[in-house]
């Protein structure tokens, strides 16, 4: 069996967030172990984030996904949540709250807050769903492919 390429970066999850603040940890010293390589990840996570603030090594990143239980802290602790990414429903949703949008995740790696726009599934019938729908009919983006 051959050991897969290493990457020069690694999402911590495609979907889903840390379960637990030991998860956490163990993926900040796994990064410490691999210094050549940037890990990153998206998280509601707030609590966890703020309370390991001290451990988190150069080259573990992580942004802060508004529209969690725990979005109060955002503005509580502004220097420590830099990168905040919104989901917006369209372009000019977007432009209207001064947001450059993220088709790379190329933003996780910046100190400024960013829009993603909606994507994946959606309960039929939402808001979100019609974004989509309409983005579709138009020929736009409709979601994140794998590369």
């Amino acid at each position: 069996m051959q050991a897969q390429p290493k990457r020069e970066l690694v999402r911590i999850h495609g979907s889903g967030d840390f379960w637990s603040q030991h998860y956490m940890k163990a993926w900040m010293l796994t990064a410490e172990e691999r210094p050549h390589q940037k890990f990153y990840a998206y998280t509601k996570s707030l609590t966890m984030w703020y309370n390991l603030r001290d451990e988190i090594p150069d080259n573990f990143y992580l942004t802060a996904s508004y529209g969690g239980d725990e979005d109060r802290m955002l503005q509580k602790f502004p220097e420590l949540y830099k990168r905040v990414c919104y989901v917006v429903y369209t372009k000019q949703e977007a432009e209207e709250r001064g947001l450059e949008i993220d088709h790379d995740d190329s933003h996780c790696f910046g100190d400024k807050p960013f829009a993603l726009l909606v994507h994946g599934s959606q309960p039929a019938g939402s808001d979100a769903s019609a974004a989509i729908a309409q983005r579709k009919k138009e020929g736009g983006f409709v979601g994140y492919g794998k590369k």
